[in-house]
């Protein structure tokens, strides 16, 4: 019976195979639950991941965001509708990460794609991306249906602008500030000043006009001793120039002795005539006026020819800037009425603009010591410049919303001109003897333009925005050389900004000014170049005209002469496609005054084969 009993237990054939059977059902049910859980997990995760953009863990590493900026340049997709994009930048160099909602089905040479976030990241270094959120991502504020940005501009200070795009409107402007005085209770402005600085900008001679109720961090403080942090300030620019300043504080031996003081206001001329005073309102003629006889909504204001801010402050450090209606123009040195001319050769015309007024496309003619915008024979603006060659000019869409304004680098002058003729707020720059080089450069074609002005004690000036410094700049001038021509080369991934200099050198520079690339090749004096670009900087090749006439053709990694070497005289160069294949050709302007057009296999070809407009 004890044998048959164990012959019934486990080591029962049938009991064997039943078991055996049980055991694998197990194994694969356990297999197929852990399958599941681990699905459902995963799903679970790339559900929040996907949840969660990365503006909500980027790290402050990047200063500089950007939605609805545009894809990256050489970034394709398959549907024709445009993904939300968010660019991170570096402003100290030129990283940059992008994040796109849809998946790339094109991409340009050495750019890196990772799935993230329920997208895709973009850049030539993922590695730089560090989930580390701080003080960037406390502050976006995501909107759609425009531009976004957020970037640092201070050691302690943050700019948020939005601009609709379906909004005339200016765009919304938010500052985290702080006063000078940490910690004191912020006041307000009072209404005195506001009808005093509002009478000020009805005075033809002004410029510009800044009004706050209190200074703030990032302003200097003058005579601290004895001015009071917490007091009402305004800043008056003159059309010459002049440069006044008004600060409400207490009577200082410093203040006594320089300029003058009334009413307990501190008046001060920082550059210029200090008699321009007597020709603006007095601020004691409106100490009597009643708030109630005063509007005011704010207690920041920012007034110029082009635009009209308003300033709140609320918590945590923000003040929020609003534009208000726009300011008709006034009666000034600039022509803003049509009127009838004589009508000009086709020479006079230096470039073109677009009216977004009247949709219609304006030219821009050089004039006896003026650039003129025309649509036909009326002329739409006049801006006076002073220089002997043809100025430079640019159309631009600074506010990136379809308003488009003129740049104009002449002489010892940039400005930007807006379609009243007016010049944009923070221009024009100047340089008493005269600027050696200009250049507008949007590198990622998304409007973020960068000014680029060269003087001839060696600088090269960077400026975006209004005229703003831009963060990270670090070029250094060689020893006794300047540069005379500026140019933008994107190759790739990579930019190049070429600076020829007045010895014929050439320097081949990144974002930040630093040089990224250096050629054997030296023009034999100073001219602008053209290029025919190849794979890599180092295989393109750069084309000149030399001492003899002759039309040049180096590669810029070797120097080796190729291409259209000596085939052909001319005074200038320049690459384009003239017959609308996508393939560049080479332009050799003749001392005729005639046109010559190669093409890439270094042949001469006939008008007829160039595309007519």
């Amino acid at each position: 019976m004890r044998s048959e009993a164990v012959q019934i237990g486990a080591e029962s054939p049938e009991l064997g195979a039943m078991s055996k059977a049980f055991g694998w059902f197990v194994l694969v049910s356990v297999s197929l639950a852990s399958l599941s859980a681990l699905w459902v997990l995963t799903r679970r995760a790339r559900s929040v991941s996907a949840s969660v953009l990365p503006t909500a863990v980027a790290s402050d590493d990047f200063d500089v965001w950007v939605s609805g900026g545009g894809r990256p340049a050489g970034v394709g997709f398959a549907s024709n509708t445009e993904p939300l994009t968010l660019e991170f930048a570096q402003s100290s160099d030129s990283m940059r990460i992008w994040w796109v909602s849809d998946e790339p089905t094109a991409l340009p040479p050495g750019m890196n794609v990772q799935a993230a976030y329920g997208g895709w990241l973009l850049g030539l270094d993922l590695g730089a991306w560090k989930e580390n959120p701080g003080e960037m991502a406390s502050r976006w504020q995501p909107r759609k249906g425009g531009v976004n940005r957020l970037e640092r501009i201070g050691a302690a200070r943050w700019r948020s602008t939005y601009q609709s795009d379906t909004s005339a409107a200016a765009g919304l402007v938010t500052d985290w500030v702080a006063p000078v005085a940490g910690g004191l209770e912020y006041l307000t402005l009072p209404e005195s000043w506001v009808a005093w600085s509002e009478a000020i900008s009805k005075v033809p001679a002004v410029k510009r006009i800044d009004v706050g109720a209190f200074p703030l961090a990032d302003q200097p403080v003058q005579d601290s001793v004895s001015w009071r942090a917490q007091a009402a300030w305004m800043e008056c620019e003159l059309a010459d120039g002049t440069l006044l300043q008004a600060l409400a504080g207490v009577d200082s031996a410093t203040a006594a002795s320089d300029d003058f003081w009334q009413s307990g206001v501190w008046f001060r001329t920082l550059s210029g005539d200090g008699s321009r005073w007597d020709e603006l309102p007095r601020l004691v003629d409106f100490e009597a006026m009643g708030s109630a006889e005063i509007s005011r909504q704010a207690d920041f204001f920012h007034w110029d020819h082009a635009s009209h801010w308003e300033g709140t402050f609320a918590d945590g450090g923000r003040l929020i800037w609003t534009a208000q209606s726009a300011i008709e123009p006034r009666s000034s040195n600039v022509e803003v009425q049509a009127r009838v001319v004589h009508s000009s050769s086709a020479a006079d015309v230096i470039g073109t603009a677009r009216n977004h007024r009247t949709g219609e496309v304006m030219e821009l003619y050089w004039t006896s010591g003026a650039v003129e915008a025309r649509t036909g024979d009326a002329v739409v603006w006049t801006w006076p410049v002073e220089s002997e060659v043809p100025p430079q000019v640019w159309e631009v869409d600074l506010y990136r919303n379809g308003k488009y304004q003129v740049a104009i680098g002449a002489g010892g002058r940039f400005v930007l001109v807006d379609v009243l003729g007016r010049a944009v707020k923070g221009f024009p720059k100047r340089w008493s003897t005269g600027f050696s080089a200009f250049a507008v450069v949007d590198y990622d074609r998304n409007r973020q333009y960068r000014f680029l002005l060269a003087a001839p004690n060696g600088e090269l000036f960077n400026f975006r925005d209004e005229g703003e410094r831009t963060p990270g700049w670090k070029f250094k001038p060689q020893a006794d050389r300047y540069v005379v021509f500026l140019d933008h080369l994107r190759i790739g991934p990579r930019d190049y900004l070429m600076a020829c200099q007045d010895d014929g050198s050439l320097r081949f520079l990144k974002r930040t000014g630093e040089d990224r690339f250096t050629s054997p090749v030296r023009l034999p004096f100073p001219q602008q170049p053209a290029f025919r670009l190849g794979a890599t900087i180092d295989q393109s090749t750069i084309l000149y005209v030399d001492e003899s006439g002759w039309v040049q053709e180096q590669v810029l990694g070797t120097g080796e002469f190729t291409g259209i070497s000596r085939m052909t005289r001319g005074i200038d160069v320049k690459v384009e496609d003239r017959t609308g294949d996508g393939i560049p050709e080479v332009i050799v302007r003749t001392a005729e005054g005639t046109e010559e057009v190669w093409n890439a296999r270094n042949e001469r070809i006939s008008a007829d084969l160039v595309a007519q407009d």
